[in-house]
């Protein structure tokens, strides 16, 4: 068992055990809930990719990527969304017995809005401008979330984000140890 599902299983297994009290029927009335959901298969077909046509290197792929998610509004003030996500390309398994981790927590936070000002906490999509530096990668197959905290503070023609984010914890070949993302962002709206 890996050492993460070895800290978290004693953790759920005590959460299962707290009793609960069913809400009052007013309490549920302040809660929205809400379902999302993305079923996406994208062929490509790549021939003479490289350009050089003693080369064979026609390529054909499907890409499919499905995300399932679910959130929910306390009093307009909190909320919490959770968005899980499986992507695969077509025939790249030799079994349907592999132990490839198709299937990741693509998004899941917490946001609480005080009148001008949000904070959101967790692993959330951020997009930014035309999203070449800070974007979701949407066009990916896997797509692009961060792990930090953002910070916004808007009004009606004007917004100012403040980030932080976790980019990489672990070595990567030829790369340093850990890596992280701060930083401001403003936009204005014509009037």
């Amino acid at each position: 068992m890996p050492p993460r599902c070895r800290t978290a299983l004693p953790i759920l297994m005590a959460l299962l055990c707290v009793p609960v009290r069913p809400a009052p029927a007013e309490e549920l009335k302040d809660v929205t809930w809400s379902f999302s959901g993305e079923a996406r298969f994208r062929p490509e077909w790549r021939d003479n990719a490289d350009l050089n046509g003693a080369a064979h290197d026609d390529l054909r792929q499907g890409f499919m990527r499905i995300r399932v998610g679910l959130g929910a509004t306390v009093k307009e003030r909190y909320r919490l969304f959770v968005q899980i996500q499986d992507s695969r390309v077509a025939g790249e398994e030799t079994t349907t017995a592999t132990d490839r981790k198709n299937h990741d927590l693509h998004q899941g936070y917490a946001e609480i809005t005080q009148g001008r000002f949000r904070v959101t906490v967790g692993r959330q999509e951020w997009f930014y401008g035309e999203q070449r530096l800070i974007g979701n990668f949407g066009w990916n197959n896997v797509g692009r979330a961060f792990d930090g905290v953002r910070a916004r503070y808007a009004r009606e023609a004007f917004f100012l984000d403040a980030l932080a984010s976790q980019i990489s914890t672990g070595v990567a070949s030829g790369g340093s140890r850990g890596s992280e993302l701060y930083g401001l962002y403003s936009q204005t709206a014509p009037r």
